[in-house]
């Protein structure tokens, strides 16, 4: 299936020319590039065009790896994350939940990034001030965690962190 992509655009010119990407060497060297203009204007605090380069990102990677890869899991987290700078909490919440249901798919395989996945959504939650929510997701990625042998320390005590922090803020 061929890959269509707006190169002009990207390029910051204004005419809108589609092009098709022949293969997925050439669709993944446009990955490539758009996290460049992603990561720039990031820094930028472009956030707007930011987020228009992730989602081009995303149809591309869709159309290379199919709709459940884990590789889409991390282009929606990263779209979380932009999301939240900006404090549209319900575009980040949206994405979250792509985020976990791709990496519900693959926990056998990483269940790590299911936990820390569980545990972003907590703090979405935290920020919101949904607290009770906050605590579900955030007893989801404790329970995950428990699972994985020999891992590192680290991530249990941001979560359980996370988890006294709720529950001072309850109280």
């Amino acid at each position: 299936m061929p890959i269509y992509h707006n190169f002009e655009l990207l390029a910051g010119q204004n005419k809108e020319k589609i092009e098709v990407i022949k293969n997925k060497e050439e669709a993944k060297e446009e990955i490539k590039k758009l996290v460049n203009l992603i990561t720039n204007a990031q820094e930028n605090k472009d956030y707007k065009n930011a987020i228009k380069f992730l989602k081009k990102g995303i149809e591309i990677e869709k159309n290379i790896y199919g709709k459940n890869h884990p590789y889409l899991a991390d282009s929606y987290n990263w779209i979380c994350e932009i999301y939240l700078k900006i404090g549209n909490f319900l575009e980040a919440e949206k994405y979250y939940s792509m985020v976990n249901k791709i990496r519900e798919l693959y926990e056998k395989e990483n269940p790590l990034s299911l936990s820390l996945s569980y545990a972003k959504v907590g703090d979405l939650y935290k920020q919101k001030g949904d607290f009770n929510q906050s605590e579900k997701y955030l007893l989801k990625s404790l329970r995950v965690y428990e699972r994985i042998p020999d891992e590192n320390f680290l991530v249990l005590a941001r979560i359980l962190s996370d988890l006294g922090n709720l529950y001072e803020k309850k109280d």
